[in-house]
C-alpha cells in the first residue's frame, strides 16, 4: 500500500519528505527487497535528505535479521560518523 501511494505521489509531482521515504524504506526492508532498499537510500540522498536515526535503525534491523554482520556494522559505523545514536530497541 505504501509503495502504491509513493508511486502515486511521484506521478502527481508531490514531493516526499524523509518520513515518507522512511516509511517506504521500512516496507521494502520488511519485504526483503534489498535492491529497492539500496536504490531508495540513494534516492533519499539525491533528494537532499540526510538519513536520520529512523533510517539507520530500519537498515540495522534489516541486516541484523538477515544475520549480515558486515552490513550491520557498516550501518553502525556510518551512523556514528554522522553523530546519530541508533535506537537500541528494534
Amino acid at each position: 500500500e505504501s509503495i502504491l501511494l509513493f508511486n502515486e505521489m511521484k506521478q502527481q509531482n508531490v514531493t516526499a519528505d524523509l518520513a515518507v521515504y522512511n516509511s517506504l524504506l521500512h516496507t521494502y526492508a520488511k519485504l526483503n527487497r534489498d535492491s529497492e532498499v539500496s536504490s531508495l537510500l540513494q534516492e533519499i540522498k539525491a533528494a537532499g535528505f540526510k538519513p536520520n536515526q529512523i533510517t539507520y535503525t530500519i537498515l540495522l534491523d534489516m541486516y541484523a535479521k538477515k544475520k549480515n554482520v558486515k552490513f550491520a556494522m557498516g550501518v553502525c559505523e556510518t551512523a556514528a560518523r554522522e553523530g546519530i545514536q541508533l535506537d537500541t530497541y528494534m
